[in-house]
């Protein structure tokens, strides 16, 4: 689900002391629907049990939600990562096969009727029986980042693409969270921490199937293989540019509007939040009232 580009390993080749690191733990993950089974909704969960579990007296700076609001995203993204010490993780996929959206759609529909229904009700009215009957998952973008970023990762044991493994790559942490003592303890325990960072990110590195020039050498011999096997000729390399050009544009555009949009509804927000909802709702009912009057 994600490569290693060259830019990543020279920004990340001495990266922030853990001494001057802000945050203890982080994690981010959208809430996913239900459609990705009972490990899709792990991805949320886990970061609600891990602050719940977490003793009050611990001290430790959390910098952990699974709301949109807090999405963090381009290269924001990766100095979050590098100013956190230990981050949350969990084997990134789905643990059901819906090949023709029926599943989507059935809870979809399911929700329209029923409001708020839990995941046990909906498992029960839209998929009884299927949930990890077959189970999808692998090594995520966060797990590569944070072992270049050298944060020692807290995740819940899983197969990650049969790399990673508890105690040599990363500290294990239980589904339901009821381990967190010894998870602290861990976390106080230098020479394991230490450990861990240095295998994760040698492990990363040692990976050549990691390596975005991997994926793109495959990628270029196959088109080769089918161009040869069907005879297809050369296109104009100029053509080929402008085509590039146009996508590049286009997709600019699109994600410079889409963020322009994410960062005015923030602001809306945060001025909603600091003016108090009930007076910015009179200040609008006020300005419709004169404006229609």
């Amino acid at each position: 689900t994600g490569y290693i580009s060259d830019d990543w390993i020279k920004s990340w080749k001495n990266p922030k002391p853990h001494s001057m690191r802000r945050i203890d733990v982080s994690y981010r993950a959208s809430k996913l629907d239900e459609n990705f089974g009972s490990h899709g909704q792990l991805k949320w969960k886990i970061a609600q049990k891990f602050k719940d579990f977490i003793p009050d007296n611990s001290n430790l700076a959390l910098d952990i939600s699974w709301h949109q609001q807090d999405l963090i995203p381009g290269n924001s993204w990766h100095t979050f990562i590098e100013n956190s010490k230990f981050c949350l993780t969990v084997p990134s996929g789905s643990s059901i096969l819906d090949p023709y959206n029926k599943i989507r759609n059935c809870i979809n529909l399911y929700k329209v009727f029923k409001k708020n229904p839990s995941f046990e009700q909906i498992e029960k009215h839209c998929f009884p029986g299927q949930d990890n009957k077959k189970l999808f998952t692998a090594i995520s973008p966060r797990n590569l980042e944070a072992a270049l970023a050298e944060t020692v990762q807290i995740g819940v044991m899983g197969d990650y693409s049969g790399l990673m493994r508890p105690m040599e790559h990363y500290i294990p942490i239980n589904r339901d969270c009821s381990n967190i003592y010894e998870v602290l303890q861990m976390m106080k325990d230098s020479l394991l921490v230490n450990k861990i960072k240095k295998n994760c990110k040698e492990l990363i590195l040692s990976e050549s199937r990691l390596r975005q020039k991997t994926i793109v050498n495959e990628i270029v011999e196959f088109g080769e293989l089918i161009s040869c096997q069907r005879n297809l000729q050369a296109i104009n390399q100029d053509k080929i540019d402008i085509q590039f050009a146009k996508y590049k544009s286009k997709i600019n555009k699109i994600s410079s509007n889409y963020w322009k949009k994410k960062r005015v509804l923030r602001k809306l927000k945060d001025i909603g939040i600091f003016l108090g909802m009930r007076q910015v709702k009179h200040l609008l009912s006020s300005f419709f009232f004169k404006k229609y009057k």
